[in-house]
């Protein structure tokens, strides 16, 4: 999806200087001039704790919630029996995210055995009257559900799920183990709570503000039933965990490389370019009529053969976007923004019913909605706060709805043109050493690319107009 045209003409990087020379990168030392590579990091290694939220509701008919609900409990039975045959211990210490199958079609078992017992499980599931009366109330409101609303409501559905899938498994002779006394309990209290929330959100209708508080009250009775029976669920971070890992069924991961428009501030010399004794990058990007673009070689596919697959690369211009600050992040709508949900697993396991009806939020993998999805998407990683405007931020983004990226292995740390390198501004407390360090490997290169100009700027604070302000060097490249 190509980005808003946007067209200054140059835009900035600051780095330490470590950053930029050889050394221990246990050090911070990253050669990135000499291998002209720029790092993409993940959302979590950025400075904004805000970074890759999303504003996730839940909004749909019968039909969604039913299959959201069944997914929910396919993961589980994933894990309960992942459980009883390495140890719920092995999969706690390798993560429980790790072996949520968040991509799940329920129609794709290993058996039909298997397949007989999913089935079996979903419909003691869904037989009862309370999940029954809750997605039939869910399915005519028209609220919000928001993220922690969710979780609520999983934790109150969770020991039914539970003792759902230990009773089929106990029919068929696959567990011999008695559900704890205290679950059984739960499921009658959570039963109890999940009624009376079915009736508050059709009393809530015309009050739609208080459902949140409503949410609030009934989890806090059902967490206190947790800490005053001592009850010890294997899976209490299971709701949590899981609304997390199917976060990969809306957007592809994503790693970014921040650029900004301006060198003026001396906030960003002092965040970003280790308190003024690093540098400033000068890039100029390639303009088109689409935006503006910086040549990366990145990876563009996989080759070889099934046994031997190899990475292909090649270098093209990646889009910048401009950073969006607003006072709230842009919502994201769950059921109608799974776009990295193969076609035959969205008809079979969230949009259709066992009768083959299709879900009012079904979507359709047209280029109209490839077009909304990737739009929406960009929107949502290059979306901050008002509070971070001062930085005016332009990024380079990584993702791809194959996946290429995900592998956290992966060197992110990719080469630019040298040709797009237009200069380099020295901080205010940049040390003469490392002044001369960066010019020498700067002249090498521009021997080697026939290069005749380059040029430096030294920084300084400006009283007059209260900003880091530059000139020019007086000794061009070509002279040194």
């Amino acid at each position: 999806m190509p980005p808003e045209p946007v067209s200054p003409e140059f835009l900035y990087r600051f780095r330490s200087a470590k950053a930029l020379l050889p050394g221990n990168a246990h050090d911070g030392y990253f050669d990135e001039l000499q291998k002209q590579s720029i790092f993409f990091a993940s959302p979590d290694a950025l400075n904004d704790p805000m970074e890759d939220f999303k504003d996730i509701f839940w909004r749909g008919d019968e039909i969604a919630w039913r299959n959201f609900f069944n997914h929910f409990v396919l993961c589980l039975e994933y894990i309960q029996v992942g459980s009883m045959i390495v140890g719920i211990d092995r999969i706690i210490e390798e993560g429980i995210g790790n072996h949520i199958p968040v991509f799940i079609n329920k129609n794709d078992q290993p058996t039909p055995e298997k397949k007989e017992l999913v089935d079996s499980i979903l419909k003691l599931f869904n037989d009862d009257p309370t999940i029954q009366e809750l997605i039939k109330t869910l399915g005519a409101s028209t609220h919000k559900v928001r993220r922690n609303e969710i979780e609520w409501l999983l934790s109150l559905i969770y020991p039914h799920a539970h003792l759902c899938i230990r009773r089929i498994y106990t029919e068929k002779a696959l567990l011999n183990q008695q559900a704890p006394s205290e679950l059984q309990e739960f499921q009658d209290l959570s039963q109890t709570r999940l009624t009376q929330l079915s009736k508050y959100i059709n009393a809530a209708k015309k009050h739609d503000d208080n459902l949140e508080e409503i949410f609030t009250v009934l989890l806090t009775q059902i967490s206190s039933f947790i800490l005053a029976h001592g009850f010890e669920r294997s899976h209490l971070e299971f709701e949590k965990t899981y609304l997390k890992e199917i976060e990969k069924l809306i957007f592809p991961k994503w790693h970014t490389s921040c650029f900004v428009s301006q060198y003026h501030n001396p906030l960003m010399w002092s965040h970003y370019a280790d308190a003024h004794k690093g540098v400033c990058l000068i890039f100029q990007p390639q303009q088109s009529n689409d935006g503006i673009g910086l040549p990366i070689t990145s990876c563009t596919g996989y080759g070889g053969s099934r046994n031997n697959t190899k990475r292909s690369y090649s270098e093209h211009p990646i889009s910048f976007h401009k950073v969006d600050y607003a006072e709230a992040f842009p919502e994201i709508d769950f059921f109608r923004s799974l776009g990295r949900t193969p076609i035959g697993t969205l008809e079979s396991t969230w949009f259709r019913d066992d009768n083959g009806n299709r879900s009012v939020c079904a979507i359709d993998d047209s280029d109209d909605f490839r077009s909304e999805y990737w739009k929406s998407f960009y929107k949502h990683v290059c979306t901050k706060t008002s509070e971070w405007e001062y930085e005016d931020e332009y990024r380079l983004v990584l993702a791809s709805a194959l996946g290429l990226y995900d592998d956290p292995n992966e060197n992110r740390a990719l080469p630019y043109s040298f040709d797009s390198l237009a200069g380099v501004i020295w901080g205010i407390n940049t040390e003469d050493k490392d002044k001369t360090a960066i010019m020498k490997i700067i002249k090498d290169k521009c021997d080697k690319h026939k290069r005749h100009a380059f040029k430096f700027y030294q920084a300084y604070y400006s009283h007059k107009s209260k900003q880091i302000q530059i000139v020019e060097c007086l000794k061009p490249i070509k002279q040194m």
